[in-house]
């Protein structure tokens, strides 16, 4: 607190570093290893991924406006380090051509975000297969031999 000013600052910074050190790895990942990673990490640090869910309830309400705008620029930044993965996926031809990436990372933030507070409720949830399934939806269409 000595250093931080107030508790809501304090678990902004411990998220913050967290980001810092999940980002970073992001790089030359493929989708499923990024979901994959995602999920478990989720599972491997449950405070922090319950620390997580409690902030972004406190952000939502008034009087909370360093949680509101740190919450908004993580969940952009999340977008796009997510669109950018899918985007080096498109180029690969992993990932269908057919499906906006923005909206694709959105919804793949999301699903993260909403299994992992499934899974604090309910541990038998798999986050990283439910995951899966979405990297499997986003496989090009098989081509049809001619």
């Amino acid at each position: 607190m000595h250093h931080f000013g107030t508790r809501e600052q304090l678990f902004l910074e411990v998220l913050r570093e967290h980001d810092l050190r999940f980002g970073a790895q992001v790089q030359d990942e493929t989708l499923a290893d990024l979901l994959r990673r995602s999920a478990r990490y989720s599972a491997r640090v449950p405070g922090l991924t319950a620390l997580l869910g409690n902030m972004v309830a406190r952000a939502l309400e008034s009087g909370n406006e360093r949680s509101h705008a740190y919450f908004v620029e993580r969940y952009a930044r999340l977008r796009r380090q997510v669109g950018a993965v899918l985007e080096s996926a498109r180029a690969a031809g992993t990932v269908r051509s057919d499906i906006p990436l923005e909206a694709t990372a959105g919804l793949l933030v999301a699903a993260a975000d909403g299994l992992s507070t499934q899974w604090l409720l309910d541990r038998e949830v798999d986050m990283e297969a439910s995951l899966l399934v979405l990297d499997r939806l986003l496989d090009p269409p098989a081509q049809s031999p001619e």
